[in-house]
């Protein structure tokens, strides 16, 4: 299939099209290939379709053909708008003499509303990667303390015993069996910490049925039983990803960005000095988006506590090739994260708050721009932001504005509130 080749060739290098569409018109395009060669065998040779001897009439029955596979209208369009613009470059490339397809009509889609989050809703979502019950957070706090800042092996925190600890002097016997063992005086903070771990965190984290019984650990997990090295490098890998989840939710709702433009991001993209994204949109397309504040914040801890975690998790190779990348956002292996991995992270977090169904990778994006119109955002800004080449595909979140001024109005107006 040369041709289809050579179409989508001019679609990547030309028109700057991203894998994904690429993807979608080898997959439309070698569809109508497949049909012409069964129906109307329209090879020159295997493998091979004479593109030249296609006519108007042999479209019309392809059109009919995928209404007949009861594929949806949005996807007939889709299908047969790729096929439209496959003839359109055959005849500017001299391989048709006419294009067949110029009277040939996609089907109107109708259009669907977007679905958008409420402010409240925003905000429910985007604290849920980092949002951790207090018994938790002082243990992992403490512990990761000992580890990081101070000067205890993860097997010495493990193995420390409650009568290891004095709250009240601010301090710990630590050491394990071959060592003549040592005191560790914690700093004013950590001493605090600890007082509030003893006396509340770890009574709390204890208080569970699959606990083991008489358990003397100082630091216990969930399940109220003693800490292994395995599961305090899980702990620590699950924080990397919180802190990772928490700035991908603040960044996809400060910029309005698509889901392919954020998982495309390289660290050199971000600018948190300044307060700036760059990112490359449909058609390689560079836009500058800034960003507020608490995604800035968001953005430099996951870079200084959670992408140095998730990239130590990958093998030698892996980090090398990461390295010369410079992926902004990882998965758990270390390599970039993927448009798929993203969505099960939003919806993961989605689910926790109850609104897993009203959820798409794009929600976010949606809520960015409605809320930017609610706000009083100028509509060509907001198309900026967004991306948008047309400014038709922006005005459809004037409708979702409309919709809010006039719940606003029904919940405001005396003579509307009396039909309620």
């Amino acid at each position: 299939m040369q041709r289809i080749a050579d179409f989508l060739a001019y679609l990547s290098v030309e028109k700057g099209a991203s894998p994904h569409t690429i993807k979608a018109y080898q997959s439309d395009l070698g569809q109508h290939a497949t049909f012409l060669i069964d129906k109307y065998a329209a090879e020159i040779e295997p493998g091979v379709v004479d593109w030249a001897t296609i006519r108007k009439a042999q479209l019309l029955d392809y059109a009919l053909y995928l209404r007949e596979r009861e594929y949806s209208t949005s996807t007939v369009a889709r299908k047969i708008a790729s096929v439209r613009s496959f003839f359109h470059f055959l005849t500017a490339e001299g391989v048709c003499r006419e294009d067949p397809s110029l009277s040939l009509h996609t089907p109107r889609v109708a259009r669907r509303l977007p679905r958008v989050l409420s402010v409240e809703q925003v905000a429910q979502l985007l604290i849920q990667p980092t949002f951790i019950a207090p018994a938790q957070t002082l243990r992992d706090t403490l512990m990761f303390h000992l580890v990081f800042d101070g000067d205890l092996r993860v097997a010495e925190v493990i193995a420390l015993e409650r009568d290891d600890a004095d709250p009240e002097a601010g301090c710990l016997r630590c050491g394990v069996a071959d060592d003549l063992g040592r005191t560790v005086f914690l700093g004013e903070k950590a001493a605090a910490t600890l007082r509030d771990y003893v006396q509340t965190a770890r009574p709390a984290l204890l208080d569970n049925p699959n606990k083991d019984t008489n358990e003397s650990a100082l630091f216990v997990n969930d399940r109220g039983n003693q800490f292994t090295e395995a599961g305090f490098w899980v702990l620590v890998s699950r924080h990397a990803e919180a802190k990772r989840d928490r700035a991908i939710l603040e960044l996809l709702y400060a910029t309005g960005m698509r889901a392919s433009e954020l998982v495309a991001l390289n660290e050199q993209d971000v600018n948190t000095a300044v307060g700036y994204v760059r990112c490359l949109g449909k058609g390689q397309k560079e836009r500058l988006i800034p960003i507020h504040q608490e995604a800035v914040k968001a953005v430099e801890t996951y870079l200084n506590e959670g992408h140095p975690q998730l990239l130590n998790e990958a093998g030698t190779d892996t980090i090398r090739q990461q390295r010369d990348e410079g992926a902004l956002f990882l998965n758990n292996r270390g390599g970039r994260l993927t448009r798929q991995g993203l969505w099960l992270i939003i919806k993961r977090h989605a689910r926790r708050i109850g609104i897993e169904d009203q959820v798409t990778p794009h929600t976010l994006r949606h809520s960015f721009a409605t809320h930017m119109l609610n706000n009083k955002a100028e509509l060509r800004a907001v198309q900026k932001l967004l991306g948008h080449a047309n400014i038709t595909t922006t005005q459809i979140y004037t409708h979702i504005s409309r919709e809010h001024i006039h719940k606003i109005y029904d919940e405001s107006h005396p003579r509307a509130k009396m039909d309620k």
